[in-house]
């Protein structure tokens, strides 16, 4: 009978042949008679070189011990087959973990001893079963190192476990820490029992030290399953007494290393020397597609984006180094990319030798893409400003100068970047508007707005290399990030031809009001003149007592003085003495001084001031005769009696003054010619009162309106640039 008759029954040869598990019939002297294709699949041999072989040759070396063993327990009758745990030399060299089952075949037809060898490969099963292990240590080691008080709890309520933080924490031993926490021990059980959850929880608790004092811990438990079957917990019992806060943040810091990185966001993958990964968390599965067990045993480099692997700086220093960061691309299985941050931490065995790599890899692609797309705004920005017809500066937070466009680089003729402060206006040439004055740093237009001051319409002159002075009109304004200043910018228009337009246009504005006001002249001193001629005759005739005209003649030459005193108030205006003046106290003092003549007109005055001071620069008597004359026009607009209201209001950079009537009012038609030399509707006016005030205001950088209704009164209005 034939060895291979053994299997000639259709269940026996299918059994044999037909199977996931490897299969061999091997001679009692140790040939391989017979194999099936599961078995040299997984060895990689062919069938024939097996047969050639015997099953020593297959057998690891250090396993054949016991498998001769197991041999010998089978002939010696102890059992009908024998189960074992041993490795087979593949083809390639490598060896194979297989739970190997042995059994003799004995036939009364055939003579000869068989051994029926069934191999189950679990190299798979052995190799999580090693990484189980040496997690445990990892953990074990962390524990043991923990700031936290780290214990593990059997079912019956004993603890296993505690680590170094107990005696530390609390001053108890094991014993006496099972005794303080019995009470959060046998809560934390009836949970588990009772729900037979296998999610983490927390509890909190108040323990006695052994010192006496009280603290407060959170409490992690992490039910601890064996092959589905609970035995115990873990706990990390944190103290919250004087950080619970901080501490609820970060709970899940306190989880074991396996669930820390099984559960995180981030992706972390634990390397060898030579940059396999032997751990990935199961965030590789989001982050790049893949599923943990399709990475583990692949080195690193093949995630990577080939151009960025050139980029490293050094490899080993990539691998080794701890806190090493790096910015690079890895590959997704559908071929994409994506960006991440990559920060590496070693283990180190005691000898410093490195004993694995710790790689954390953090999904930055969202963060990446937003600086794209700010680069090219930037870009375009840039290009925008560059071409601007107007000249743009930046500073950046430390107040140096950084950036002039295309339209600054040509008002200077020249560029010195960076540049600080201190040298601005000595560089640039940059001075007041009498084009004297060098500016002081504080009074740069760039630099007051790197000091928080926005503003419009500031002058300066600018002196170029050649000589050249050009008038330089500035806006500005701080540039602000998350509530901080961060630089300044100015905005610079040369107004040097629209300044000298503006001149012209003035002179001729001069030349016609000079023609109108030889006429109102000639009109306001001919009939006092007329007057005087007409008594003067009368007293040369001799026909007339003189002395009833002596009051009327001194009448008329006090007009005429009078008029002539405004003229040359209008026509030369003394030295202007602009001071530091706080505007509600200049405009009580004049509502004080007229209070007399409105009770003489059965006219009240309200004041309304701002309910913070505002300064302002000018020269105050100038000022108070400004408001003296808006404010007895006002009372003379009110014959029959009435009210007057001045109002004062802070809008941004500028103070406004309203000075308010219900008097008669003035004609449409007629407010265009406020503030003309000679215009008045009263019978005794010289109709220079407002021209007056106009011109104060155009020396303080004021501004007048008037708002008028016929019967319902008027509103003058006076705007001040607010000192800074």
């Amino acid at each position: 009978m034939d060895i291979s008759d053994l299997l000639s029954h259709p269940v026996a040869h299918h059994a044999f042949h037909y199977t996931l598990v490897g299969k061999a019939l091997v001679r009692f002297g140790g040939e391989v008679a017979m194999v099936n294709r599961s078995l040299y699949n997984m060895l990689g041999y062919t069938e024939q070189e097996l047969l050639r072989m015997r099953i020593h040759d297959i057998i690891y070396t250090e396993d054949a011990p016991l498998y001769n063993g197991s041999i010998n327990d089978l002939l010696g009758g102890n059992s009908d087959y024998v189960e074992m745990e041993n490795r087979y030399i593949c083809l390639d060299g490598r060896h194979k973990w297989g739970t190997t089952t042995l059994s003799i075949i004995e036939v009364e037809e055939y003579p000869e001893r068989i051994f029926l060898i069934q191999i189950q490969e679990s190299t798979y099963r052995k190799r999580l079963v090693e990484l189980n292990e040496e997690y445990a240590d990892k953990f074990r080691m962390l524990a043991d190192n923990h700031s936290d008080l780290v214990y593990d709890v059997m079912l019956d309520g004993s603890i296993s476990y505690v680590n170094r933080a107990c005696t530390k924490l609390l001053g108890y031993d094991l014993y006496e820490l099972e005794r303080a926490l019995g009470d959060i021990i046998r809560k934390s059980l009836e949970h588990v029992t009772e729900t037979y959850t296998n999610a983490p929880f927390e509890m909190e608790t108040s323990i006695e030290a052994k010192d006496g004092q009280i603290l407060k811990f959170s409490v992690l438990h992490i039910p601890n399953f064996i092959q589905n079957e609970l035995v115990g917990l873990h706990c990390i019992a944190r103290d919250i007494t004087l950080q619970s806060s901080m501490e609820r943040a970060l709970k899940h810091s306190e989880k074991k290393y396996r669930l820390l990185a099984d559960h995180t966001g981030e992706m972390i993958a634990t390397l060898n020397i030579n940059g396999i990964i032997y751990y990935i968390s199961p965030a590789c599965k989001p982050l790049l597609g893949y599923d943990a067990t399709e990475l583990i045993g692949r080195p690193v480099w093949e995630l990577f984006y080939p151009p960025d692997i050139e980029k490293l700086d050094n490899s080993q220093e990539w691998m080794n180094e701890d806190g090493y960061v790096n910015i690079l691309r890895l590959r997704r299985r559908d071929g994409s990319f994506v960006w991440v941050e990559v920060v590496s931490s070693t283990l180190r065995y005691d000898s410093g030798n490195v004993r694995e790599i710790v790689k954390v890899f953090r999904d930055i692609t969202s963060r990446k893409t937003l600086e794209d797309v700010l680069a090219t705004q930037e870009r375009v920005m840039s290009g925008i400003v560059e071409t601007m017809d107007v000249g743009v500066v930046i500073c950046d937070e430390n107040g140096i100068l950084t950036s002039m466009n295309r339209a600054a680089r040509q008002l200077h003729d020249f560029v010195k970047i960076p540049l600080s402060p201190e040298h601005w206006s000595s560089v640039y040439g940059l001075y007041q508007t009498d084009g004297k004055t060098l500016l002081s740093k504080e009074r740069v237009p760039l630099y007051r707005a790197y000091r928080g001051e926005s503003f419009r319409d500031l002058e300066m002159v600018v002196k170029k290399s050649n000589g050249e002075h050009r008038l330089i009109l500035c806006h500005g304004k701080p540039i602000i990030v998350h509530n901080k200043i961060v630089g300044g910018i100015c905005v610079m228009h040369d107004i040097t031809e629209f300044d000298a337009a503006k001149q012209s246009a003035h002179q001729a504005d001069k030349l016609s009001i000079a023609g109108q006001m030889a006429a109102g002249i000639a009109h306001e001193i001919r009939n006092p003149l007329t007057a005087l001629k007409g008594f003067l005759q009368l007293l040369s005739a001799g026909n007339e007592n003189g002395s009833k005209y002596y009051d009327i003649m001194k009448d008329e030459l006090t007009r005429i003085e009078l008029i002539v005193n405004e003229l040359l108030a209008l026509a030369k205006p003394q030295e202007m003495n602009l001071t530091r003046h706080d505007l509600s106290e200049l405009i009580q003092d004049i509502v004080v001084l007229l209070q007399t003549q409105a009770t003489l007109h059965n006219v009240e005055i309200h004041f309304h001031p701002t309910k913070e001071s505002v300064q302002i620069r000018c020269d105050g008597n100038k000022i108070k005769q400004l408001f003296i004359n808006l404010i007895k026009n006002s009372i003379e607009a009110m014959p029959e009696g009435g009210t007057v209201w001045i109002e004062q209001m802070r809008c941004d950079e500028w103070v406004k003054v309203s000075i308010r009537d219900n008097g008669v009012g003035i004609p449409q038609e007629l407010l265009q010619k406020i503030g003309q030399p000679f215009f008045t509707q009263k019978e005794t006016g010289t109709g220079l009162g407002l021209s007056i005030c106009y011109q104060i205001a155009e020396y303080h950088d004021a501004n007048i309106e008037v708002a008028s209704e016929v019967g319902e009164g008027t509103t003058f209005t006076v705007s001040f640039p607010v000192a800074l």
